[in-house]
């Protein structure tokens, strides 16, 4: 569509037509022949009426518009110049343009400006003028000469007169002119996915998200569509609607689907990419969104860091930061992420969760334990962090039970002590400590006797207690049985049983060394 479109068209008796034509066959041979004075003069005549004869103008533009002038544009202007008549709105126009054909944008409105000033109220004029203004960014006058090519009386009811004005209303403060601007471009047959992209470039979230559901209605399994509508609901402020939304489209067969997630990502345009891929990484549940990591575009991820952190608001935000600069860059940048967040948020247990596995990657082993004592005094039960990462613990449990004893003893007492710890990992735990325990037994008692260790429930401790005293029973069966019942008291027995591991009867010292160990490492 040209601009012309937007103007009345008037209506041509033959004798008129004719006569265009054989302009138009003088005007294509002196541009084809390079004789730009005559053709000047030849479309300064034709350009004298009071008011800009639209499809006249056009005719003569067309010679100059088609062709590849090669930096040849300044001949023309010199030639308009020296055949100047007396200045017509059309020819005020023409010459306007010629600048704005030798890309000097502000010379082109500086001539428009000047022109719509000496003849006021001409609609070609105002709109060439209003387009200027439009993309020199001063939205305001663009609407000011767009509203008085209106009034002038012409029919511009056309697609690219709503447009303008749209954003330039919505650009200036007047949201509900620019939605009725928006809104008239139905009787031009502009469907609703294009409004809805205007609506949204144009910052109207809420139209643009009504757009976006009447397309919906249309083509329902239109993905663009369905990602238009979740990017308008997030600027509409509807972010519970923007979740429902994406969960809707990553879900097949009712299930989410990591495929869609990357494919979504995938298709997301550019601008405004990173933040969109927060908002969606944000909505996932914590084991989705770590094992989702990797659908995040290769080139995105710079941009998802920056943004991440950015607008991370607490320990887990940094926590799940460090697992993404593990992934997508190393172990350095992880550790590094995981200091900064824990300099902001000194008792987030979530960072202290996270730093278990990094530590671990980068063997060290020693402040895996001291992470991990730390974490057990901040969630002690586990209920912010679910359950503990047992095999990067066990790993610097095995590795501290050969080289750090001191370190090994309490760590081992901490896990075997965890709330719900399951047989297989209480397993993993005491075959942890055991090579170490089998090679360096009397540095492991040496770290025993110092164990300062919480008492069993009185109750508890009173029928332990009983049970240690029958390890002195004449009868063996009686000893038998007291072991076979301290040794399903477990951990809770082992506070108890060390007050004995020095006890001047072989007996118990034996049987009281070989419970706590058992208990330990068995």
């Amino acid at each position: 569509m040209t601009s012309l479109l937007l103007l009345l068209v008037l209506a041509q008796d033959p004798a008129e037509e004719l006569r265009r034509e054989e302009l138009a066959l003088r005007l294509s041979e002196f541009a084809d022949a390079e004789k730009l004075d005559g053709f000047a003069r030849a479309v300064q005549r034709e350009l004298r009426s009071p008011k800009v004869d639209v499809p006249l103008f056009d005719q003569c533009w067309q010679p100059v518009a088609r062709r590849r002038w090669d930096g040849r544009i300044d001949s023309l202007l010199a030639a308009w110049d020296r055949s100047a008549d007396p200045p017509a709105p059309g020819r005020l126009l023409y010459r306007a343009r010629l600048e704005e054909l030798a890309a000097r944008p502000k010379g082109c409105r500086e001539r428009l400006e000047e022109a719509a000033r000496r003849f006021p109220g001409d609609p070609a004029l105002l709109w060439h003028l209003a387009r200027s203004r439009f993309e020199a960014g001063d939205r305001g006058p663009a609407a000011a000469a767009l509203e008085e090519m209106a009034a002038a009386g012409g029919a511009f009811e056309g697609e690219e007169f709503h447009r303008l004005l749209v954003i330039c209303y919505a650009s200036t403060g007047r949201p509900a002119a620019a939605i009725e601007h928006l809104r008239a471009m139905r009787r031009e047959e502009v469907n609703a996915l294009d409004r809805a992209r205007l609506a949204a470039r144009s910052g109207l979230p809420d139209e643009a998200v009504r757009l976006y559901r009447v397309a919906l209605d249309e083509e329902p399994e239109r993905v663009s569509l369905r990602m238009g509508l979740i990017v308008a609901l997030t600027a509409a402020g509807e972010r519970a609607q923007a979740a429902a939304e994406r969960a809707r489209f990553f879900a097949v067969d009712g299930k989410f689907s990591a495929s869609r997630l990357e494919d979504y990502f995938f298709l997301l345009p550019p601008e405004g990419c990173a933040e969109e891929i927060v908002r969606t990484l944000r909505d996932l549940d914590g084991p989705t969104l770590l094992s989702c990591l990797g659908t995040v575009p290769v080139e995105s991820r710079t941009s998802v860091l920056a943004e991440w952190e950015r607008t991370a608001r607490d320990g887990r935000d940094w926590a799940v930061l460090g697992r993404m600069k593990g992934a997508w860059a190393n172990e350095a940048a992880r550790m590094d992420a995981l200091d900064r967040g824990a300099a902001k948020f000194p008792r987030d247990p979530w960072i202290l969760r996270e730093k278990i596995e990094a530590l671990d990657r980068t063997g060290r082993f020693r402040e895996v334990g001291d992470a991990y004592a730390r974490l057990a005094e901040l969630d002690p039960d586990g209920r912010v962090t679910g359950p503990r990462p047992i095999e990067p613990l066990t790993r610097a449990l095995a590795e501290l039970s050969l080289k750090d004893i001191p370190a090994a003893v309490p760590m081992a007492f901490r896990l075997l002590a965890e709330p719900g710890l399951d047989g297989a990992s209480a397993h993993a735990v005491r075959a942890a400590l055991k090579p170490g325990w089998d090679l360096s037994a009397a540095d492991f008692w040496t770290e025993l006797r110092k164990a300062k260790l919480a008492k069993p429930p009185a109750s508890a401790e009173k029928a332990l207690r009983a049970h240690l005293e029958r390890l002195a029973s004449d009868d063996f069966d009686v000893r038998g049985e007291a072991s076979a019942e301290l040794r399903k008291g477990g951990l809770l027995a082992v506070p108890v049983l060390l007050e004995r591991i020095d006890d001047p009867d072989a007996e118990v010292r034996s049987r009281v060394r070989d419970l706590v160990r058992a208990i330990l490492t068995d």
